[in-house]
């Protein structure tokens, strides 16, 4: 995506949030697809000044995930595809504050890093709580961009407050 002199850009999750019963949340890519395409094609639902700067979120077995419970009926590379289509950058939400050095070999989760390295324009990444999951996705997968998760900030606070 090349950012645009003059514009906001904004997030939007991914849809990997809470379990919903609500049948219009049921089939999240089609929703997606549509918001994308009118937003991003059409170019209603924001001022002339504002645009979609990524989607976020991660899968439900995501260890270095935040531990929300999540839902999704396509993988991560069908997800990818969308952003792709649409020029919009995907992030994955890493925010799990827990992580020790055992958890950095997840298989899964360097699967996902992989995946997301792979497409390089618009540039993929991640939203990161952890600084030991930080320095590792800097040295295993540089290409990725970094973002510090507000739960971090969240925590900081938390801890100077105590």
């Amino acid at each position: 995506m090349r950012l645009k002199k003059g514009l906001r850009y904004g997030n939007i999750p991914s849809g990997h949030g809470p379990v919903s019963s609500d049948p219009v949340c049921l089939n999240f890519m089609t929703c997606m697809r549509r918001f994308c395409r009118f937003t991003v094609r059409i170019g209603i639902f924001f001022y002339d000044w504002c645009a979609i700067g990524s989607i976020y979120g991660a899968p439900s077995d995501c260890l270095w995930a935040g531990g929300r419970v999540e839902y999704s009926d396509r993988t991560p590379r069908e997800v990818l595809a969308l952003t792709q289509e649409y020029g919009i950058s995907a992030r994955l939400t890493l925010s799990n504050s827990l992580l020790r050095p055992e958890h950095l070999t997840d298989p899964d989760c360097n699967a996902l890093c992989r995946l997301f390295q792979e497409q390089s324009n618009p540039q993929n990444g991640a939203i990161v709580h952890a600084e030991l999951l930080t320095k590792y996705l800097k040295k295993n997968y540089p290409s990725l961009y970094l973002v510090s998760s507000t739960t971090k900030s969240a925590d900081r606070l938390q801890r100077s407050a105590a």
